[in-house]
């Protein structure tokens, strides 16, 4: 066996020579960087490698498990935008060992200040409440976690977070930007509009609306409609997707129903037991001849042929027609907005289906106004 000593000048260029010679079977990430940075500093009161791993470094990383998912690796990025909203993701760890060795941080400083956003990241990938909050912060936090696809805007949000959970930010300015961002967010999904430009708006959006002076609602707000990349669309634009747009297989289809559900008095069970039910079968079989070959086809994934069920009842009725399915609606659904959808219409037609998408669309536009208003 040879062994070879490699002096590195620059300790940048340690990881990318270990990569070259590892022949990229086993990539560095950045947490491994920042897990070789951190074990390389001093401790503050001394103790072994062994100890700071038990009492800091363990309970990191697996403050990051959900599961049996890590999300560890994914941390960085958005917790280095807040550091620094103009960071790349190849960047961060640069970066961050550049800011340690500036303040002369050691292992547990750095661990401290790296932990700082770790319960506000969680808050928003798995639904973690973080402490500090009030009951109607985690309320709302938690609904924009069950909205999900907010990757892009979790630097503000996790800003956000912090800033409310230390008691720096105002409670009521923060429901009214987290109503505004489930707006932006739920909006934009059902009229079917990319991500494209929210990155670039949300990792600059809490330093652009803090100047001058402190962070508003009203100054999010205006962030956000100025945004020349970013739509958010508006009242006509909703109700027509509403009305034409086939949203079964939209992500936030789910989403929009549970709060529907929720507003008309509904409680919002586990999502695992919440089955999106097609009142008009998606291939129906005999007692639906009020329906058109051309209306089933155009109709049967629209937002008001979809009903929130248990998965079993959602089994179990499959092709029926309307004269089976309602009563079972009226009478076994954990759902109100089932129960009530089944004593509102005594057919199923596709009249009755154009009225209640015009319910449904008004409903939804004050569910989620454009602008900062509490529904």
């Amino acid at each position: 066996m040879s062994v070879v000593i490699i002096e590195v000048k620059d300790p940048l260029s340690g990881p990318k020579i270990f990569d070259s010679l590892n022949s990229g079977q086993e990539p560095m990430t950045v947490g491994d960087l920042v897990r070789n940075d951190i074990f390389a500093r001093g401790n503050d009161g001394g103790g072994t490698i062994e100890d700071f791993n038990e009492r800091f470094w363990t309970p990191f990383l697996s403050g990051f498990q959900s599961g049996d998912e890590s999300y560890f690796e994914d941390y960085f990025f958005p917790y280095g935008l807040i550091q620094d909203d103009n960071v790349k993701k190849s960047e961060v760890y640069q970066k961050l060992r550049s800011s340690w060795i500036k303040d002369g941080l050691t292992a547990e400083r750095a661990m401290t200040q790296l932990a700082d956003f770790q319960a506000d990241y969680m808050l928003l990938r798995d639904g973690r409440a973080a402490r500090g909050h009030s009951e109607a912060v985690t309320r709302t936090f938690l609904r924009l976690h069950r909205l999900g696809s907010l990757t892009a805007a979790f630097p503000f949000l996790m800003r956000l977070s912090w800033e409310v959970r230390k008691n720096e930010f105002d409670e009521s300015e923060c429901l009214k930007v987290l109503d505004m961002i489930d707006s932006v967010f739920t909006r934009r999904a059902v009229v079917g509009h990319e991500p494209t430009g929210l990155h670039a708006l949300f990792k600059k959006l809490w330093n652009a609306s803090s100047e001058p002076g402190p962070l508003t609602a009203a100054k999010v707000r205006e962030k956000i409609t100025s945004a020349p990349t970013v739509q958010w669309p508006n009242d006509e634009q909703v109700r027509t997707a509403i009305l034409r747009r086939a949203l079964y297989k939209a992500k936030v289809t789910r989403y929009v129903i549970l709060e529907l559900n929720r507003v008309t008095g509904g409680d919002v069970p586990d999502d695992p037991n919440m089955w999106i039910e097609h009142v008009l079968p998606q291939n129906p079989g005999g007692g639906w001849e009020a329906f058109s070959d051309t209306e089933r086809s155009e109709m049967r994934d629209l937002l008001a042929n979809l009903l929130p069920l248990s998965k079993e009842m959602n089994q179990d009725l499959g092709r029926d027609p309307y004269s089976v399915k309602r009563p079972r609606y009226l009478d076994d659904s954990i759902f109100k907005m089932t129960r009530e959808f089944a004593a509102s219409y005594e057919e199923w037609t596709p009249e009755a289906l154009r009225s209640r998408s015009d319910v449904l669309a008004a409903t939804f536009l004050q569910r989620w106004p454009h602008g900062p208003t509490q529904p």
